[in-house]
């Protein structure tokens, strides 16, 4: 890997330390093997680690799907759910009361024709 990073030459030692027994592997299969057999820490393309000393570093990670975010979302979702179905609530009632006002209405122009036809 040390070939692959560009440094200033004063902190070549440095580099070595930290990089000098680290492969740059194409999967974590391969990562795991060279690992386990070669001594080596590797890293894949992903980003994944893998230790020579056993351990494993998960590399890409999207935050916007961690449990903490699923869980604000579906909280938020909830809510949207909650206020949604309040309005409906709403507008059903809301509905009752307009039909209700319209038969009154109609009642009253059907008895007013009933009385204007009674006196023609």
């Amino acid at each position: 890997m040390i070939s692959r990073l560009n440094f200033d030459e004063k902190f070549r030692g440095v580099m070595l330390h930290i990089f000098g027994k680290t492969l740059i592997c194409r999967s974590i299969e391969i990562a795991t093997q060279l690992a386990r057999t070669k001594n080596f820490d590797c890293i894949t393309l992903d980003g994944d680690q893998v230790s020579r000393k056993g351990t494993l570093t998960g590399g890409y990670y999207d935050s916007r799907l961690s449990r903490l975010e699923l869980q604000k979302r579906k909280q938020k979702t909830e809510i949207e759910i909650q206020e949604t179905e309040n309005v409906r609530e709403n507008n059903a009632k809301r509905k009752e009361q307009v039909d209700a006002q319209i038969n009154r209405i109609i009642d009253d122009v059907q008895r007013k024709d009933t009385v204007r036809s009674k006196h023609e």
